[in-house]
């Protein structure tokens, strides 16, 4: 069974089955995000519809919270083992677990039985989850010395919008038919098909050329995991400053921001969803020119230039869409697409050269699922909750803010020049000087 052509080359047959597998996981992963009103009406009580929806959305955070002990444990075994077996394994259990979900009884048939048998599969999620973004980024930024690492590093993030693009046209189609009792299974159910081409996709393709010169030269570290918690501490929690902004760029804007407007502002769910799925598909081929940009001007500054417009005009843009018309949804919405893509665009080679191979799969995943947990899988939450507390309808932007001010700081602790791109950087102890190299930028 083929499903790539053998004789393209190698960095471009890494990067193809790369996007492949992404897109396919976080179809899985977004699905239930995109389906969370549908599923508080099947997995708790009618009776409060708010209460279920709170309920629901607290099990799509726990699905973050468990994110970063799946990012340890692929993290560190992809920095002994390799990116690809560690990759294998993550689309592995994200499909399991979501064509699971398709299967489960509901409130009705089993009562409070449903929603934890729920919560269990969604906490496998979360395990996959937390190795497969990281981990596709390395595995093909380490294929080759690419020119455009900006673009490229882009076009990976853009397969995550396509994933979560699928998502949404899933859930926008069982939405239109929301009477089907069983609509909402079929999207769950699929996901057995897509997880069987993820991991025949990535069985065949060849480990990044970066970790075979590790391990040629014996680079690899026995205990990666606890060697970058001791000596990458400074490095790991910058970068993990950085996706803070980024998780909440990613569930604020494109996951919150539709449910938002039909619960809140009061704007027609169909046509809120209609534009929120534009919006998705508009960054998604948008984020590599973001990345693209960040290869002419330098990733840090890109990062710091967009972080800022996020700072400045998050706020208004919450007002302008709290006024309650759909136009208005729509330009705040343009607005965010060019900021998020900007942003997200530059971010991933930016990181990558923070860390040197040996320890940079375990780092990098630890500080990014940790952003994401504490500030993405929350975020729906916790903008819900700001708007009912304040009574502000623009209180959301004001979280966006925070986010960009952490972002800010960060960047301004890292590296701006790529000093360990393309090796182990490491000494006999396993760690490099970055540490100060770094506070001096």
């Amino acid at each position: 069974m083929t499903f790539l052509n053998t004789n393209l080359p190698t960095s471009w047959r890494v990067i193809c089955s790369s996007m492949i597998g992404t897109i396919l996981e976080w179809y899985e992963f977004s699905l239930f995000a995109f389906l969370s009103p549908m599923l508080a009406t099947y997995f708790f009580p009618k009776e409060n519809a708010f209460t279920g929806l709170m309920m629901t959305y607290a099990i799509f955070a726990i699905g973050f919270f468990v994110r970063p002990l799946g990012a340890a444990w692929f993290g560190h075994y992809g920095d002994r083992a390799g990116r690809k077996q560690a990759l294998v394994y993550s689309i592995v259990l994200m499909a399991l677990s979501t064509f699971l979900i398709g299967l489960l009884p509901t409130y009705h048939d089993i009562g409070v039985a449903a929603p934890i048998l729920l919560i269990v599969l969604r906490i496998a999620q979360g395990l996959s989850a937390g190795g497969e973004s990281t981990g596709a980024i390395l595995f093909v930024l380490e294929a080759d010395h690419y020119k455009r690492r900006g673009f490229i590093g882009g076009l990976l993030w853009a397969v995550v919008g396509v994933g979560m693009l699928l998502g949404s046209f899933m859930a926008m189609l069982v939405t239109t038919h929301a009477d089907c009792p069983w609509g909402w299974r079929v999207p769950f159910l699929l996901s057995i098909f897509t997880g069987f081409i993820g991991y025949f996709v990535r069985k065949r393709t060849p480990e990044s050329l970066q970790f075979q010169q590790a391990l040629a030269e014996d680079g690899v570290m026995t205990f990666p995991l606890y060697e970058g918690f001791v000596h990458y501490k400074w490095q790991m929690l910058r970068i993990m400053g950085v996706y803070t902004l980024s998780a909440m760029i990613t569930y604020v804007i494109f996951i919150f921001m539709p449910t938002y407007a039909a619960n809140v502002v009061g704007l027609p769910l169909s046509d809120v969803t209609i534009t929120s799925t534009i919006a998705l598909a508009s960054v998604t081929f948008l984020v590599p020119l973001g990345g693209y940009v960040s290869d002419l001007m330098g990733q840090k500054k890109s990062l710091r230039y967009f972080a800022m417009g996020f700072f400045v005009l998050s706020y208004p843009l919450f007002m302008l869409i709290a006024k309650g018309s759909l136009s208005h949804f729509r330009m705040a919405d343009i607005v965010f697409v060019v900021l998020a893509a900007g942003f997200q665009g530059s971010i991933n080679a930016f990181v990558v050269d923070q860390l040197p191979v040996n320890v940079r799969y375990s780092v990098m995943a630890v500080s990014y699922n940790m952003a994401y947990s504490l500030f993405g899988g929350t975020a729906p939450m916790i903008a819900s909750l700001a708007v009912n507390l304040t009574g502000d309808k623009a209180a959301p932007g004001l979280y966006l803010m925070f986010g960009a001010m952490i972002a800010l700081l960060s960047t301004k602790g890292l590296n701006t020049e790529a000093s360990l791109r393309d090796g182990c950087g490491a000494s006999s102890s396993g760690r490099t000087d970055l540490a100060s190299s770094s506070d001096n930028t």
